[in-house]
């Protein structure tokens, strides 16, 4: 939904509510009981990648974007690109990578 409304060139201040509601969305999916990576976005490498550049691209809050890192750690998903994506938002995880959150 997000992306169909940047295409139809809504403003991005409207997008942020839908972006932020995703994440606590994120957030809460991996915290339930029946929660499955393979059925997921945590199983789907393209989809966190666009959510990491939709957080960038909206200039989303610091813990809005810690959320998601967090979530990566949880997950144990190293990868450079997407470090390397939070980390130029002053966000570092705590994969094998990277040594501290910032």
């Amino acid at each position: 939904m997000i992306s169909a409304m940047y295409s139809l060139g809504e403003k991005i201040d409207s997008l942020l509510p839908h972006f932020k509601k995703a994440v606590i969305n994120l957030d809460n999916s991996y915290l339930c009981e029946e929660f499955s990576p393979a059925h997921s976005m945590w199983g789907n490498y393209e989809a966190l990648l666009k959510i990491v550049s939709l957080g960038i691209l909206l200039e989303t809050d610091d813990d809005i974007m810690r959320k998601i890192a967090d979530a990566m750690y949880y997950h144990n998903m190293d990868d450079a690109l997407i470090d390397f994506l939070l980390s130029a938002c002053n966000i570092a995880t705590l994969n094998k990578g990277t040594q501290a959150i910032v």
